[in-house]
Formats: structure tokens, sequence, C-alpha cells
């Protein structure tokens, strides 16, 4: 069974409807299924990943977020089992608020990918 966690990102002035939505589904400790649904190009993305490439992936869209001229006005992080967090670009480029923000991610894939019974 799989479990899964989101990132939303919105932007200014448009309803939910336009969010673009990233769902990660952590297959077991080594593999993530990754679906990117883009809404204002109405159109999807799937990838795999291991771990690193996760991370390598989750890391090149922050650097892109930071840099962007048109950027989302939050990233949104759901994490089942963790209170919902929003972030602002702007802050999502400093390294102390990445690192919380992957700290969450690491924590539940953990908890999820490697049971303790």
């Amino acid at each position: 069974m799989t479990s899964s966690f989101r990132l939303i990102l919105t932007r200014e002035g448009q309803d939910s409807s336009k969010d673009d939505v990233i769902v990660v589904h952590v297959e077991d400790y080594n593999t993530f299924r990754v679906h990117y649904k883009d809404k204002l190009s109405n159109s999807c993305h799937l990838s795999y990943y291991d771990w690193d490439e996760l991370c390598q992936y989750l890391d090149s869209m922050r650097h892109l977020l930071a840099v962007d001229n048109d950027p989302f006005d939050t990233i949104q992080l759901q994490v089942p089992g963790f209170p919902c967090i929003s972030l602002k670009p702007r802050t999502f480029k400093k390294e102390e608020t990445y690192e919380v923000f992957s700290n969450v991610i690491e924590a539940y894939v953990s908890r999820v990918a490697c049971p303790v019974y």
C-alpha cells in the first residue's frame, strides 16, 4: 500500500482550481512516484525517483521557484500527521526554511516506508 504527501502551488487571485498539485506517492523506502498537475496548461507529468533523485527534484524545484519572475503565491506542504504549512517562495529559498521543509518530508517518508512493528 502506498502513502502520499502533497505540494500545492497557489497563484494569487486565482481560485484553487488553478493550483498546481504535486503528489508524491511513497511506494517503498526507496521508490517514489511523483505526479505533477499543471492546472493552467492542463497537463500532467508522471515520474519515478529513488530517494536521492527525489531530493534532487525537490531542491531543483526550490531553486526554480526562488528565481521565478511570475512566482506562485504560496507553496503548501500537506503531509499526513503534520500540520499543513504554507511558505512564500521568497522564504522558500532560505536554507533554514527549506531544511525544515525537507526534514518534515524525510520524517514522513521514514515513518511510512520503514514502519516499526
